[in-house]
Parts: structure tokens; C-alpha cells; sequence
């Protein structure tokens, strides 16, 4: 990894083995969610370290409360939101400070983030379904073309059902400049700046 930024990300964020004093709260917080699936503790916790590096000034998730909390917690000035499949964990989200709303993911994201406005950092975290495949090609579409120096996306399940989606966006899309392919969960960034590469890890 000749990249001092991509190796610093890696090692210094997305690895980085120490514990943040917010671990304990979140990890309580979590445990009030009712939802039939969730990302383990560890993928939420390099979330949190994701948001606190690139202090976005805007944060959507897609899918998740749980997810929602981690990265609202490091910068509670940022806007977040989250967009859900049903109204569970809503209430709880809006005690903390996080806009949660139900409905289209699409329609959803168009009106988080419109024409005229740049994305800032972006979760999709949408169950491993096959059916979900043509939402979330159009979801990362909309974020791409509203996609500044600092708009990040990470995307979940890229070894399953978004496999097609994420083989796209590293080989065809030249908008993605750096992405970091983990397996399950794939990282986008959009920095013109950046010669277009993609690391396995």
C-alpha cells in the first residue's frame, strides 16, 4: 500500500484495536433495539471510528438505528438521519438528536440529500436480499452524482447480494476514486484528486 493516506485510514481507523470511552454507552444503547437484524458490535464500532475521522457535516443511514447512534455519536454537530423500514427504534433515535423517518429509501434519500447539495457520509446497510438489489444500485446512483471531495459511502453485504453493484462502482465507475473492499462491507470515496485504486484487505 504505497498510499501514506489509504495506509494511515487503514491502520489508524478502520484497524485501529483502541477503545473509545463511547464503546461502553453504545454498546448498552444498542441492546434497546428491537430489530430482526444487526451488525456485529465490531462492523458498528469501525463505523463510529469512520464518522469521528472524516467529521462529516451530514449523515445518512440506510437500514439500521443501531448504525445510526455509532455515527452520530463522535460529532454530535453533524446532521444525521436515518432512514428506515418501519417505525421501530424511531422514537429512540429522536430522543438522541437523530432524524429518523420510514418509507422509500429512494424517495427518502432524494429529499435528505437534494439537487444542489453534496453527500456527506452515507451507510447502506440494507438486508442481504436479493430483491433490494435494483434500491440499492439506484440509492449509491443518487449519492454518486451528489458526490464531493468528502462524500463517503460505505456499503454492506458486497460479497452477496450488492456483489454486482460493487464490482461496478471499483471497475466502470470513474466518480469512485479510492475504495477499500473488506470482504463484507465495501468503502467509496470520491476525491478527484485521487488516482482510482481499489485494496482488498
Amino acid at each position: 500500500m504505497q498510499s501514506p493516506w489509504a495506509y494511515m485510514l487503514v491502520r489508524d481507523v478502520l484497524f485501529e484495536p483502541l477503545h473509545y470511552y463511547a464503546y461502553e454507552e453504545l454498546r448498552l444503547l444498542r441492546k434497546s433495539f428491537a430489530t430482526p437484524w444487526s451488525l456485529s458490535t465490531e462492523d458498528d464500532e469501525q463505523l463510529y471510528r469512520i464518522a469521528n475521522h472524516f467529521a462529516p457535516q451530514s449523515i445518512v443511514e440506510i437500514g439500521l438505528p443501531q448504525s445510526a447512534c455509532y455515527m452520530a455519536r463522535p460529532h454530535t454537530d453533524a446532521v444525521c438521519t436515518a432512514i428506515l423500514p418501519s417505525a421501530a427504534g424511531t422514537e429512540t433515535l429522536q430522543r438522541l438528536g437523530i432524524n429518523a423517518v420510514e418509507g422509500n429509501a429512494v424517495e427518502e434519500l432524494q429529499r435528505i440529500i437534494p439537487d444542489g447539495t453534496a453527500a456527506g457520509m452515507v451507510h447502506i446497510a440494507l438486508p442481504d436480499n436479493r430483491g433490494n438489489s435494483v434500491t440499492v444500485e439506484s440509492l449509491y446512483e443518487w449519492i454518486a452524482t451528489h458526490a464531493d471531495a468528502d462524500t463517503i459511502v460505505v456499503m454492506e453485504h458486497i460479497n452477496r447480494s450488492n456483489r454486482h453493484i460493487w464490482n461496478g462502482i471499483v471497475n466502470d465507475d470513474d466518480r469512485a476514486s479510492v475504495t477499500f473492499d473488506l470482504g463484507h462491507r465495501g468503502i467509496v470515496t470520491f476525491d478527484p484528486k485521487r488516482i482510482k485504486q481499489n485494496y482488498l484487505l
